[in-house]
């Protein structure tokens, strides 16, 4: 009886920073679709003044690939959201590899993380890249205003299908730019409120 052959394992690269030209795997699961290095160059080029530093929420870690990209570029901390268990394990088999201590990965549903808790410190930077079949993410949107997850001036970023309708975002967030790739629109918002 022959053996199956392996299926050849899939991975992706950090495109900037410290560890730079890095690669890992990730999970080929339903939804999972990692943000492409395109996409990345162009949202970490509009982020390069703010990720040193920054506290990072990662919503929809997925394949990590914005966690770990923020990572490289020396965030002081991360913290990934996932409901896949399998994504899961792979994240943290990736964290070990990488020796990435300031990333810190949840397994869970974001909606039900973020509302089940107030953030003990609010976040600088927000990355929302949900599967696209998810018609419930806009939700999160009002949570993290609600429970107190955002900084004064944070900055929010929100990738989905060209398709669909521009998210209705708290009038104080303001739209700082926008690109379409292929059939993604990617678009980052800063929140500009002056008193919480």
């Amino acid at each position: 009886m022959r053996n199956k052959p392996k299926r050849a394992q899939q991975t992706l690269r950090i495109i900037g920073g410290e560890h730079r030209g890095r690669t890992y795997p990730f999970v080929s699961a339903d939804g999972l679709r990692p943000t492409t290095d395109r996409v990345k160059e162009t949202l970490f080029n509009w982020l390069q003044l703010w990720t040193p530093g920054a506290r990072v929420l990662d919503l929809y870690a997925g394949s990590g690939s914005l966690s770990w990209e923020a990572w490289s570029r020396q965030a002081s901390e991360v913290m990934a959201i996932e409901r896949n268990p399998s994504a899961v394990r792979e994240l943290k088999s990736v964290k070990e590899h990488l020796k990435a201590d300031s990333v810190r990965l949840i397994e869970g549903d974001c909606q039900s993380v973020l509302s089940s808790q107030n953030s003990e410190k609010p976040f600088d930077i927000v990355f929302i890249d949900p599967p696209f079949a998810d018609e419930h993410w806009v939700s999160v949107l009002d949570l993290l205003e609600s429970r107190g997850w955002l900084a004064k001036n944070a900055w929010v970023y929100i990738e989905q299908p060209i398709k669909t309708p521009v998210p209705s975002v708290p009038e104080f967030w303001r739209l700082h730019r926008e690109k379409k790739a292929g059939q993604v629109m990617a678009r980052l918002y800063q929140r500009d409120k002056n008193e919480d």
